[in-house]
């Protein structure tokens, strides 16, 4: 696949044309200056500049998606971080229990808004729309999984940013005035703050620091040494212009989750995409299919006569066994394997009970197994045909919340082998730690 990327710069377009060769990029074109218009019909990836931009880490109860973006809004504007209600996308990077612990991004609608418009306007096709900032962290975690920091600097801003692992640990913006600069005893403070808080609040030591940016040189040499990253997963350029345009060539390595394309233009371009999928599938098939049929049209006419024979051939075998069973015989066959279906529908309590107590969760009891003919009463001119019993099944089962709902739901997955379950009912005792689950049912024989 083969795609630009864009970066705005002033008053101006900074692009590179990229290449997708499995978890490597390979550089086709540039960076260079471009105007929009040359990208008409293009797929491209947009570094925007959004015009508030937050980052952090928080832990919210697991919910829906849509509850969970609109509890991120509102604590954001209880905060008083942005004037309007913040466009938000997030990761789930770990699980505590009932809790989620999500990496948080929350940018001003209005540069993305823009960003997405122009793209839509000059007739390009957008893969994603991205922050300008997380391209930095985000090529950083494709390089290593160690405790990095990385260091972006410009005219006008300083960017710091704390990865390991393959997440986003911490985030921290300085605006530099554009005319007298930034300070080396700013920037040594700076870094020392950063390495400060990863030792006290988030206990990491940090193992070394990647400085990117054209001005990266101004950057002071502290106790902890600087990382020299092999970048070796982008081909066709050098290490030193990759570190002085990390935005172009981070972009594409930004988590998908990230991506802020509006959430129905999203939908839109999937099913475009799927859609063409479909149409070339469809293509190649018809293809195909043509081939094959001039290749084997003799073969398909002698399979036809083949099987027009074999059928023929059952005709006559058939005729023959009519003969040999008289009606009485067919008749006689027919109510003995009756008997066999209602007998196989009988309940069997021995057996019913022997698989009850195999197929019951670990570290629970049965607290009640009761049943019932549910046979209707029946007119001298009607033959029962339901052999069903009504089945009711009480367990109690204790544990943490998760254990016991997957032992539960394996319990009913087993028991839908011999019971039409009608009803299932499951209650939690957080306090307790013990689980409920009633099922009734309807007997149906085993299978």
């Amino acid at each position: 696949m083969k795609f630009w990327v864009v970066q705005k710069e002033k008053n101006s377009i900074l692009a590179v044309k990229l290449k997708k060769k499995g978890q490597e990029i390979i550089l086709l074109e540039g960076p260079k200056k471009v105007e929009m218009r040359e990208l008409k019909g293009q797929k491209v990836i947009g570094a925007c500049k959004p015009k508030d931009f937050y980052f952090s880490r928080e832990t919210f109860p697991k919910t829906k998606k849509e509850i969970l973006t609109l509890q991120i809004q509102d604590k954001l504007q209880e905060l008083g971080l942005f004037e309007q209600t913040p466009i938000v996308r997030y990761r789930n990077v770990k699980e505590i229990g009932g809790l989620n612990e999500y990496e948080i991004v929350a940018v001003n609608e209005l540069g993305i808004k823009e960003c997405f418009e122009e793209l839509i306007n000059k007739e390009i096709k957008p893969e994603k729309i991205i922050p300008e900032e997380l391209s930095i962290a985000f090529l950083t975690i494709k390089e290593s999984e160690k405790f990095l920091i990385s260091i972006y600097i410009t005219e006008d801003k300083l960017w710091i940013f704390i990865t390991g692992r393959n997440e986003i640990f911490y985030y921290r913006n300085i605006e530099i005035d554009s005319e007298f600069g930034i300070t080396e005893e700013l920037l040594e403070e700076a870094i020392l703050t950063t390495i400060d808080y990863a030792q006290r609040i988030l206990k990491i030591e940090i193992e070394g620091i990647i400085k990117y940016g054209k001005n990266r040189n101004i950057i002071p040499k502290t106790a902890i040494p600087e990382y020299e990253p092999k970048l070796i997963f982008i081909k066709n350029v050098s290490k030193e212009e990759i570190k002085s345009n990390p935005i172009l060539f981070g972009s594409y390595y930004v988590a998908e989750e990230f991506n802020f394309i509006p959430e129905e233009q999203i939908s839109i371009l999937k099913s475009i995409k799927i859609a063409s999928y479909i149409a070339y599938f469809l293509a190649v098939c018809i293809i195909v299919n043509y081939i094959l049929w001039i290749r084997f049209e003799n073969k398909v006419k002698f399979i036809e006569n083949e099987n027009r024979k074999i059928k023929k051939e059952i005709y006559e075998q058939e005729k023959i066994l009519n003969k040999l069973i008289t009606p009485e015989k067919k008749e006689t066959l027919e109510k003995l394997k009756e008997i066999l279906r209602n007998y196989q529908k009988t309940l069997k309590l021995n057996i019913f009970l022997t698989n009850i107590e195999n197929i019951k969760p670990h570290n629970s009891e049965i607290l009640l197994i009761e049943g019932k003919n549910s046979k209707k009463e029946e007119t001298k001119n009607q033959s029962s045909e339901n052999n069903d019993f009504e089945i009711n099944i009480k367990i109690k089962g204790k544990g943490n919340l998760e254990e016991l709902t997957k032992n539960f739901e394996k319990f009913n997955n087993e028991l839908r082998k011999f019971l039409n379950i009608t009803e299932d009912r499951y209650l939690y005792l957080e306090k307790t730690r013990e689980g409920f689950l009633e099922i009734k049912g309807y007997y149906h024989g085993y299978k």
